[in-house]
Formats: structure tokens, C-alpha cells, sequence
């Protein structure tokens, strides 16, 4: 974790380690890309099944009622999962406005630097937790 060693030193006096953000920096969008392909390949599927019932349903398959159950679970489901894809796309909308902050010719003070190396740490430690487990 970066803020762990966020120990100013006299080459870097924003007290963090650059080549460690920068080593972030650069693994971030690919994390946050497999971190929205995952989102999407439940997504998807749960949006055709619940599409599929939901015509069964229309038609007066013979099955209606036991599927209208199964069917109030896979739309809870969606609706759980469409909520974590909205909210990463906001976090890709962070990511690059952390990427413009912590930029070389960046003119943020130190301390929004800082709290930009923060975010970053947070962002991609919840990326990790649901790409890899």
C-alpha cells in the first residue's frame, strides 16, 4: 500500500514514491478494464434471461407462476449488478480525473496529490477484491 510508506524523502517532498504511483498508474486502466468485463459477463446474460421469462411470461406459458419467482430473483440480481456496473463507470470517470491530477505537468498542491494517490489506492484495491477474489 502506498500511503503505508508515504514518508517524504528529499527528491520527492509529496511524500510519495512516483515510481510506485506511476507503476499504479499504469496498471490501473487495464485492472479497471477486466474489472468491467467481469461486471459485463454477468450483466449480459442476466439481461437475456430476464428478457426471456419476461416474454414467457407475456405469452402465458404454462409455467408462469413458477417462473414469475424465478424471475423476481433474477431481476433483483440485475438490478444488484446493473448498480455495481453504473457505479464503475463513475469510478473510471475518477480514474481519470486521478490520472490529470498526478500527471508530470500537474499543478495540484501537494496535499490533492496526495489525497489523488489515496483515491487511486482505494479504487484499484476494490478492483482487485472483485477481479481476483
Amino acid at each position: 500500500s502506498l500511503s503505508k510508506g508515504f514518508v517524504p524523502t528529499a527528491d520527492e517532498p509529496n511524500g510519495w514514491k512516483s515510481s510506485e504511483v506511476a507503476k499504479q498508474l499504469q496498471d490501473a486502466p487495464s485492472l479497471y478494464n477486466r474489472y468491467l468485463e467481469r461486471l459485463n459477463a454477468k450483466v449480459l446474460p442476466l439481461r437475456s434471461q430476464v428478457k426471456a421469462l419476461q416474454s414467457q411470461r407475456t405469452k402465458g406459458h404454462e409455467n408462469a407462476s413458477v417462473n414469475a419467482v424465478y424471475l423476481k430473483q433474477l431481476e433483483a440480481e440485475l438490478t444488484r449488478e446493473e448498480g455495481w456496473l453504473f457505479l464503475a463507470h463513475n469510478e473510471g470517470k475518477q480514474l481519470t480525473s486521478i490520472e490529470a491530477r498526478l500527471a508530470p505537468n500537474s499543478q495540484e498542491s501537494p496535499d490533492r496529490k496526495a489525497e489523488a494517490v489515496r483515491h487511486l489506492e482505494r479504487l484499484t484495491a476494490h478492483w482487485n477484491t472483485r477481479v481476483n477474489g
